[in-house]
């Protein structure tokens, strides 16, 4: 062991070695206005993201931001959040800018900053005068069907240049193109370098077909996440990926803003509920990989969320908790991340159908500031609904009349008008319902809106069933004064049972299908994206991808917010976390030391991994054979801790945990997990994922932490010290 141990640190010396020397100063050409190449050069310094990781802890200073009192003594492994993590890094490269060292004669190059977006790259100098960047990667172009794979934007005008580089190749020598813009927007000169890229990962490699290609695609990068896609990946014309997340969002968690950050939902710290426990961390990211806040949800965000007007409060779609999930919608405010609305359900919605956990599945929301309603879809109700948001009364509901019929809801039920939408037109478990922005009948009473309809009944069958082979997406028109829904345009894909949107792009006469579960799977892959002529419902391209996924859009690309340094004095941590409270201290006497792990359990054999369905099958296949480790005292043994500012984060099997005891000198704190209990065992009763205590409400004092899991309760052996003592 000690000389392994030794050797691995000399690999790692050496490691750095040849890396420092494959860094350092390169030359760039300078082209004239015309293209061709002068006879000076530029140059450049290249860096990469360990560099800056380490010249940031160096250069020291203080990002991190707690809210109440602050940790002074643990024994419990620390370490800072990716907000703070960001923070320190762009303090860094600031300072790299403001020093003067960095000139348009002489710049910074550094691939992959933040560690996060390993295709991306920043640009950092001064300038005499005031210019625009335009940053271009250079593609390939390969048929006139394809059309130009370019990747470029351009920043705003100034002397002070961080200059974003999107859509780099993986694992070949890139050409990057810096061309420079005067006040008057002349182009005065262009610098051209080259940045090498390391290849994609495992996960990510032929994850892309191009199965039709009739015509270049309207999207230059089209986006694909979630589902059992690990990266968030984008694809070009081509099908090349040209940027990926090293980071895996909980399988439907992202989602994009108005000023290019998108919502992160993490995958691994959730908050326990009676099926899929959810989200309870969401972190406002963007394609550099930086981290500008974090939204803290207590009963955990789900499914869908974004922006209520540009730059304004988020809506979301969260869970009660009271013994349902995934029935609430939810208003966050912006600014303290805490919620200050919510609507159940379960409250407008009568009893018909509340017959389980999961009686609605909400997997869409969105706010129409022109009417103030809020547009659902409820998967397992067969149900598109509009909501007052003031009121928080229903509007109108989309479905089948017969799903409805007989109950207090059928005087909600739109009238369906019109022979195509009374015979095949209607949806069953449908996804992404949302409101188009365009009138498309210059009819000013009527309203449009889009679905992905998975026509699917599985998870609740109905009678009237049309069993067609096909999932569509399809455009309703809807009049609200007559309270009338026909059918406008249907376009029909192969079947997607799960997941899936859709996309109109009316300027461009493209409509787009985003499969993103094929049942069956075709030539291996579970996931395809359709491009259609919108009038004439041709199909124009096609891609298929290797892993199924939960939606796909365009990437937006927006350089200016990307050139612009992170706030380094605001609060990041926003929200609402779950708090402890004041208890009675636990029977001493019948705590135990927490166990040892025995070695020789796989985080695969205690932990299972993977989609749904081999989670699933593993679960099945380990009690049929009497194989399963499920043994309490293993479990507890591989529970881990990590303190990030003063949060903590407990890590452990789903339910393990009811209750973490704080036990200080002057009194004795629980957080307390009990009032949920795991519905779907086979599915989601093997997650091992974290929960978070906030540890700055706590009075000042020193604790101990135990742990009550079931009868047992076990002595963690660990302390921390809040505030002053």
């Amino acid at each position: 062991m000690q000389m392994k141990a030794k050797y691995r640190k000399v690999v790692k010396k050496c490691k750095k070695k040849i890396k420092s020397l494959l860094s350092g100063t390169c030359q760039a050409q300078i082209l004239g206005v015309d293209g061709t190449v002068s006879g000076e050069t530029a140059g450049y310094l290249f860096k990469d993201g360990e560099w800056v990781k380490e010249q940031a802890a160096e250069a020291g200073g203080d990002y991190v931001r707690v809210c109440g009192l602050s940790v002074t003594e643990t024994t419990i492994p620390q370490k800072k959040s990716l907000a703070a993590r960001t923070r320190e890094r762009d303090a860094f490269l600031e300072k790299c800018l403001t020093g003067g060292e960095y000139t348009e004669e002489h710049f910074l190059v550094v691939l992959d900053p933040y560690e996060l977006s390993p295709l991306s790259a920043l640009v950092l100098f001064q300038s005499d005068v005031p210019y625009r960047i335009k940053a271009e990667v250079k593609g390939t172009l390969l048929s006139d069907t394809v059309g130009n794979t370019d990747i470029s934007g351009v920043t705003e005008l100034s002397r002070r240049h961080r200059v974003p580089v999107l859509g780099l190749y993986p694992g070949r020598d890139n050409t990057v193109c810096l061309s420079f813009y005067d006040e008057e927007g002349v182009l005065v000169k262009t610098f051209s370098f080259v940045i090498k890229t390391k290849p994609l990962p495992k996960a990510l490699k032929d994850m892309v077909k191009v199965k039709e290609n009739q015509t270049p695609p309207t999207f230059s990068l089209t986006f694909v996440y979630g589902g059992d896609t690990r990266y968030p990946y984008a694809f070009d014309r081509a099908g090349e990926i040209r940027f990926f997340l090293q980071r895996t969002p909980k399988p439907y968690g992202l989602h994009f803003l108005s000023n290019g950050h998108f919502l992160f939902a993490e995958k691994n710290i959730l908050m326990p509920s009676f099926s899929n426990p959810h989200s309870s961390q969401v972190l406002e990211m963007d394609l550099l990989g930086r981290v500008h806040r974090i939204y803290n949800v207590e009963n955990g965000l789900h499914h869908d969320a974004g922006e209520m007007t540009e730059g304004g409060n988020l809506i979301a779609a969260g869970s009660s908790l009271e013994h349902s999930n995934e029935d609430m919608i939810m208003e966050l405010d912006r600014k303290t991340g805490k919620v200050v609305k919510q609507v159940k359900l379960g409250d407008i919605f009568d009893k018909t159908y509340q017959d389980g956990i999961d009686w609605v599945h909400l997997n869409t929301v969105s706010y129409d500031p022109k009417t103030n309603t809020v547009l659902i879809c409820c998967r397992n109700l067969h149900t598109v609904a509009r909501i007052d948001w003031g009121t928080g009364e229903l509007k109108w509901i989309f479905c089948h009349p017969k799903f409805w019929r007989g109950t207090s809801m059928e005087d909600k039920l739109l009238t369906p008008v019109g022979k195509n939408l009374k015979k095949t037109g209607w949806s069953y478990q449908a996804h992404a319902a949302y409101m188009l922005p365009e009138d498309l009948d210059g009819n000013p009473d009527t309203e449009h809106f889009i679905i992905y309809d998975n026509h699917w009944h599985k998870r609740r069958s109905v009678s009237f069933f049309d069993d067609d082979p096909n999932s569509f997406v399809r455009i309703y028109t809807v009049n609200e004064k007559e309270r009338t829904v026909s059918l406008y345009k249907s376009f029909p894909c192969a079947k997607s049972k799960i997941r899936s949107n859709g996309v109109l792009c009316y300027e461009q006469n493209r409509l787009f299908a985003m499969s993103g579960y094929l049942e069956p799977e075709i030539e291996g892959c579970a996931g395809m994206v359709n491009e259609y002529d919108f009038q004439n419902g041709k199909l124009l391209n096609q891609y298929l991808t290797k892993s199924s996924y939960y939606r796909a859009y365009e990437l937006p690309l927006n350089y200016p917010d990307l050139a612009k340094a992170v706030d380094l004095e605001g609060d990041y941590m926003l929200g609402t976390i779950r708090e402890p409270g004041k208890a009675q201290a636990p029977e001493f006497l019948a705590a135990i030391p927490l166990p040892k792990k025995e070695r020789f359990y796989s985080s695969e054999e205690i932990y299972y991994k993977g989609t749904k369905k081999e989670r699933k099958r593993k679960y099945q296949e380990a009690l049929e054979n009497d194989e399963a480790p499920f043994d309490l005292e293993q479990d507890a043994a591989n529970t881990e801790m990590v303190l990030m500012e003063n949060i903590l984060y407990v890590k452990a099997v789903d339910h393990l945990i009811q209750k973490i005891y704080f036990v200080g000198e002057t009194g004795t704190y629980v957080q307390d997990y009990s009032d949920t209990e795991q519905t779907n065992p086979s599915l989601f009763g093997r997650m091992f994922y974290a929960v978070m205590v906030p540890l700055g409400v706590m009075a000042a004092d020193s604790y101990r932490i135990y742990y009550q899991c079931e009868e047992k309760l076990y002595d963690t052996g660990e302390s921390v010290t809040v505030g002053a003592v």
